[in-house]
């Protein structure tokens, strides 16, 4: 007999802005003290695989450059914007200013609109349609200001603004904000969110960003394995990436430059600029009001663009130096456009993904996985490897495990060294084999060799 099972999927949450794990502890899988002898997981010693499905937050936020007195020193939402529009009782908003910088499910929180009404649908480049009928009184509203959001989120951290630009304006003390004392910009950026942990081996997402303007948190595998006392720490690329680009709409000669050869809109025109010494140094920037170090920037070439590096420091308020310029980079005329790449959004934040690492003890090799697929690892030094240098047997060792962070500390301010994991967990397991083909939907741990399963998925019956 079957059971169809309908619903929502559910998950261990670990909100972002969270403290919290699960402990897996060793004292008490110790059925003899006296002998020191485990059982499960803790007994295991030899080859294994882990598997995990997960939904990872976005831990970089929506950086700003500049202070919104508004929110007056705390916290403020990823977003504000301010429009003046017309509008009656109806689903639609018109003649706005510009819908550019708007977002499908950002809230409105002015006068003659409910409470959780949020925009629906984008459809022009002055028009919205948005989720509840506005309550005017029967009295058409025109050229009124209008004030949209973007919601609190548990999936996206807070991100309070930075002052990083050449003109003088003063740094904002970032230990006003909640979210800085949580985890601070410079912290978020390379920060790893915990999956595993025991003595014998550490799995990890890791944050692999240089900002967090227009950045969403890119996320690559790292795990680190210890045998007998050596530890060898393996990373992938970045395989978790936010989404780039959005809906088009057209409202000037500028708009249409952003196209790259494959038909989509990618880039914008921020500023410009006449001199570049074809490595580091862009002279003659019109203005870098728009410009945070650490992001890269770009020109443009027939129908493709080039990087000309990423952003190391504003010189001055019309000269950048920059890094990792691409070799064909270089300029030929005294006027040339600077680009930006267009909103990023991160959009893992909805979404599944199944990862597993395995190590093979008679080769000592160590293989990651990603949906399925095997990935390239990369050793300390940054080299293409995947064997560890250690000779001793692996096991999980005598110690308590960790499931969501390291379990180093607790409290206020230990999340950068607690490795705090923010997303979902929906599933873990642990098998005493080596597995290299996937079920990546679901995780289907052999009976006889599973050392660890825990599954959290629950289904609205």
């Amino acid at each position: 007999m079957y059971k169809i099972l309908t619903g929502k999927q559910r998950g261990l949450v670990f909100p972002v802005m969270c403290n919290g794990h699960i402990k897996i502890d060793y004292s008490e899988n110790v059925p003899d003290s006296t002998y020191d002898l485990g059982y499960g997981v803790f007994s295991h010693v030899g080859s294994f695989t882990i598997e995990a499905i997960i939904t990872p937050f976005d831990i970089n936020g929506d950086g700003q450059k500049t202070k919104t007195a508004h929110y007056g020193g705390k916290d403020r939402h990823s977003e504000k914007i301010i429009q003046t529009a017309d509008y009656d009782d109806g689903t639609a908003i018109i003649d706005m200013d510009s819908t550019a910088d708007l977002k499908v499910g950002m809230l409105v929180v002015s006068d003659h609109f409910s409470p959780f009404t949020f925009i629906t649908v984008i459809n022009s480049a002055t028009r919205i349609t948005i989720s509840r009928v506005c309550s005017t009184g029967g009295a058409d509203q025109t050229n009124v200001t209008v004030t949209f959001r973007t919601p609190d989120s548990i999936k996206v951290m807070p991100s309070p603004p930075t002052v990083n630009r050449a003109n003088g304006t003063a740094a904002i003390t970032q230990t006003n904000y909640q979210s800085s004392l949580y985890l601070t910009n410079a912290a978020r950026i390379t920060h790893g969110m915990q999956i595993f942990a025991s003595t014998g081996i550490s799995l990890k997402l890791e944050n692999a960003t240089n900002t967090n303007v227009n950045q969403p948190a890119e996320y690559r595998l790292n795990c680190a394995v210890n045998l007998g006392g050596t530890i060898n720490t393996f990373h992938s690329d970045v395989l978790i990436k936010p989404a780039l680009g959005k809906q088009f709409f057209y409202k000037g000669t500028d708009d249409k430059l952003g196209f790259e050869a494959d038909g989509l809109m990618k880039y914008k025109k921020v500023t410009t600029f006449t001199g570049f010494n074809g490595s580091n140094s862009i002279t003659g920037v019109n203005s870098i009001d728009s410009i945070s170090v650490g992001e890269e920037v770009y020109i443009k070439s027939g129908s493709s663009f080039v990087s000309l590096g990423r952003v190391t420091v504003l010189v001055s308020s019309s000269t950048l130096t920059t890094t990792g310029a691409a070799s064909s980079a270089s300029i030929s005329s005294t006027t040339t456009d600077l680009y930006l790449p267009l909103e990023r959004n991160a959009a893992y934040i909805n979404q599944q993904f199944h990862i597993a690492c395995a190590f093979n003890a008679a080769t000592s090799a160590f293989k990651m996985f990603l949906n399925g697929k095997e990935v390239k690892l990369y050793n300390e030094s940054n080299e293409l490897d995947n064997s560890h240098s250690g000779t001793a047997d692996f096991n999980f060792g005598n110690g308590d495990i960790y499931i969501g962070s390291s379990g180093s500390a607790v409290g206020a301010g230990s999340a950068a060294t607690n490795n705090q994991f923010m997303g979902i967990l929906h599933e873990l397991s642990i098998i005493r084999t080596i597995k290299q083909t996937f079920n990546i939907r679901n995780l289907l741990p052999n009976y006889d060799d599973t050392l660890l399963y825990l599954r959290f998925e629950e289904i609205d019956l």
